[in-house]
């Protein structure tokens, strides 16, 4: 088994491609767990995308909210919450990161500017949206950020979330991990392929690739 004194390090002496190295040796350590069967609830890893996780992290500012998916264990990690707290959360004990309520997919970590997560798809954006809106509403410079998959394009909420954010000017950023996979399905024998670029154009959204 990998022990946590292999994969933790002082993050702010860390570059931002250790950072990443690091949640993804911490990602293997979960995984170890899970292959030994020590957790009873559902954990869902995210190798590969672990630089996503560390460029939010850089990126958001003080006051700054962060709504997620059920596939948040890379977040949790890059936004500082530690191997052991994430463990004992996993394990659903009274000390985890959440006090053991949350368990994986919808762990959250307000400390830390984790607001909401959901296992819902798309159910997170339309909570974004109303995350920022809280904040035009107190006049607060701060923003709100989304993250979510694919798959959720394809539902009702991400047109609706993009409408409304865009209506109210919304201090909204909404970010689209897309490894071109859901499950064993690829995107191409799912569906038909959506320009991301145009569709949000479409609501005058700024994109990004």
């Amino acid at each position: 088994m990998i022990t946590e004194s292999v994969v933790t390090e002082v993050t702010d002496v860390l570059s931002s491609e250790q950072r990443a190295i690091r949640i993804r040796c911490q990602q293997a350590a979960l995984n170890d767990l899970y292959c030994q069967g020590y957790f009873k609830v559902p954990i869902h890893l995210a190798f590969g995308h672990e630089p996503v996780a560390v460029a939010l992290a850089l990126a958001v500012e003080t006051g700054d909210q962060v709504v997620l998916s059920h596939r948040n264990l890379h977040y949790q990690l890059g936004f500082g919450a530690s191997l052991s707290d994430v463990v004992r959360e996993f394990l659903l004990q009274e000390d985890g990161l959440a006090g053991g309520r949350y368990g994986s997919m919808n762990l959250v970590n307000p400390n830390q500017g984790i607001v909401y997560t959901s296992s819902i798809l798309g159910n997170n954006l339309s909570v974004a949206v109303g995350v920022a809106l809280s904040k035009l509403a107190r006049k607060s410079s701060a923003c709100s950020w989304v993250v979510t998959g694919d798959g959720a394009l394809e539902e009702g909420a991400f047109a609706e979330s993009l409408l409304l954010s865009r209506t109210v000017n919304a201090p909204l950023v909404t970010i689209i991990e897309d490894n071109g996979w859901s499950l064993a399905t690829s995107i191409e024998e799912r569906r038909s392929p959506i320009n991301l670029k145009d569709l949000v154009g479409a609501y005058g959204v700024h994109y990004l690739e």
